[in-house]
């Protein structure tokens, strides 16, 4: 089963933070893949779930301008190695 964890990059969440949560997840075997949502600096954007909602337990549905047309945004995604 592969499991992904979203987590959003903005003005309070660093790069760094995210590293070290991923490390974790990763070392423990919580997750397979840890998506980082940089998120712009839009105040419109603030939190993570401005731009996704999960609707049920396998699907999230997103902010198409923000996350496919990437205006101002991007996301890094990294997979757990063996």
């Amino acid at each position: 089963m592969t499991i992904l964890f979203l987590i959003g990059c903005s003005e309070r969440t660093t790069d760094y933070a995210i590293k070290c949560v991923k490390d974790v997840l990763f070392e423990k075997g919580l997750v397979s893949n840890v998506a980082q949502i940089n998120i712009p600096s839009d105040r419109t954007c603030m939190h993570i779930d401005t731009l996704f909602t999960m609707i049920d337990q396998n699907d999230i549905v997103c902010f198409k301008p923000i996350v496919f047309d990437g205006v101002s945004s991007n996301i890094k995604v990294f997979r757990k190695c063996c």
